[in-house]
């Protein structure tokens, strides 16, 4: 419960921070804090103010009391927070900016409630910017913390209690059996996928060599989004057999 955390906004501008490691600079009519807020985390970052400046803050509880109340606020947030994050991953880059229609089916649940849009518009729902394939990512991927030496999955266990992992921060190393490194996973890319499109075990136990930061898209996550998006999976299993090991 994070009592003391704030979403703050900013009102006017101020010139760049001079201090080393910046990893974001806030200028007038941006906003920063609501990760922690909406994933009940820890802050991964410190914030300091360079100039005096002028903000509009939300404490947790009213925060939480407007995405209760404003459901497509906390889409909207996500979104925009996780765009610069996402794509960094280059997951199949050519459907993060196409139309739902041109993806789903015409009589899956979103194609039906397109053309219902249609008969009540008149015209096509527009896609969000950034397109469909981000907006179903960002409805599901949760963020995940891990600590030296910890396993995220080990070999021989089946996928249901893991997922798809993307890396932000840190490393992770994939062993085999034998506890032999196969693979070292940096930051920016992503694992896990292989025996999910598979429906196989583990076939290697994946460790954090470094403390990490990850985001996690859970096994029934990620079938769903290959359900949506067909494409993609193809898309994962072309890249998995063009790898040099199978995680």
């Amino acid at each position: 419960h994070l009592i003391s955390s704030f979403l703050f906004f900013f009102l006017r501008p101020y010139p760049s921070l001079t201090f080393l490691f910046i990893l974001q600079v806030f200028t007038a009519g941006a906003f920063f804090g609501e990760f922690a807020l909406i994933f009940s985390q820890r802050r991964t970052a410190t914030i300091k103010a360079n100039t005096y400046c002028d903000l509009f803050t939300l404490t947790q509880d009213d925060f939480l009391s407007v995405l209760k109340d404003f459901p497509e606020f906390e889409s909207l947030i996500k979104r925009e927070g996780l765009r610069p994050v996402v794509s960094k991953f280059k997951i199949y880059p050519d459907l993060l900016s196409i139309s739902w229609s041109d993806v789903v089916s015409p009589n899956s649940p979103v194609g039906r409630q397109l053309r219902q849009n249609e008969e009540t518009s008149g015209k096509e729902e527009e896609a969000s910017e950034g397109g469909p394939l981000l907006d179903c990512f960002v409805s599901h991927i949760q963020p995940h913390m891990v600590v030296l030496g910890s396993a995220l999955f080990r070999a021989g266990m089946g996928v249901k209690k893991s997922g798809v992992y993307f890396i932000t921060k840190g490393t992770i190393v994939l062993e085999d059996a034998s506890h032999s490194i196969v693979h070292t996973m940096a930051e920016n890319t992503h694992f896990g996928h292989y025996a999910i499109l598979k429906r196989c075990k583990r076939s290697l136990t994946a460790r954090a060599l470094t403390e990490c930061q990850l985001f996690e898209l859970s096994t029934e996550s990620c079938e769903y989004i290959i359900q949506q998006f067909p494409e993609f999976g193809d898309f994962l299993m072309a890249k998995s057999v063009s790898s040099d090991y199978y995680d």
